[in-house]
């Protein structure tokens, strides 16, 4: 499971940078919002929601968390790590569920843009990224 965790992020990385370009050009260009952009963007959310399953699934079971043990990097991945993935998850469905809601294809392109975004900072802060010494790796 943790390597298909792993291995799963660089599509969710993908997807949401590919999802945050497509906004920027879409309100850059004056375009229409497509259902192609909708899908994306559900594309995006479903891929996220997915990866977060993943991980309170390993929550529970890895040997990389410990409940009780609260030094690095226990408390990166049994506290940081899930509380930051899960308000980026939040924020991606927000921003998916207001740019539903949205009547101009401009606000919906601005709440894509927006929200995307910050998930996709906050996620980039939250992977245990091999050069941080957490214990993570590439895959």
């Amino acid at each position: 499971m943790l390597h298909a965790h792993s291995g799963f992020r660089w599509i969710a990385l993908i997807l949401i940078i590919f999802t945050i370009y497509k906004a920027f050009k879409g309100i850059k260009n004056a375009e229409e919002y497509t259902a192609k952009h909708k899908m994306l963007a559900l594309g995006t959310l479903i891929t996220f929601h997915t990866m977060v399953l993943v991980g309170f699934s390993l929550l529970f079971s890895s040997a990389k968390t410990a409940f009780f043990d609260m030094s690095q990097p226990f408390r990166f991945f049994t506290i940081e790590h899930p509380l930051l993935m899960t308000i980026a998850v939040v924020l991606v469905t927000m921003g998916y569920s207001k740019a539903k809601k949205e009547e101009s294809s401009r606000m919906k392109f601005r709440k894509i843009l927006i929200f995307y975004t910050v998930a996709l900072l906050i996620t980039l802060v939250a992977i245990p990224w091999p050069f941080r010494g957490l214990g993570g790796g590439w895959m």
